[in-house]
């Protein structure tokens, strides 16, 4: 999927006309934060599925 220039600025449009130019930097900064969060979420789970997995490996190992 390759979005280019016409379809960015539709959706900034879009997004002036929705929102308003003052409720814009908010919605960003909402954004940001739930995009950190979600990252920062999606890491730990991925640590704990690498910790079952290496302690599985290990308990077949030890059998």
């Amino acid at each position: 999927m390759n979005i280019g220039f016409q379809e960015i600025l539709l959706i900034a449009i879009i997004f002036l006309i929705l929102f308003g130019p003052n409720k814009i930097p908010q919605l960003i900064r909402s954004f940001k934060k739930a995009y950190s969060e979600f990252s920062r979420n999606l890491n730990e789970v991925k640590e704990q599925i690498k910790e079952v997995i290496e302690d599985e490996g290990n308990s077949k190992n030890c059998n």
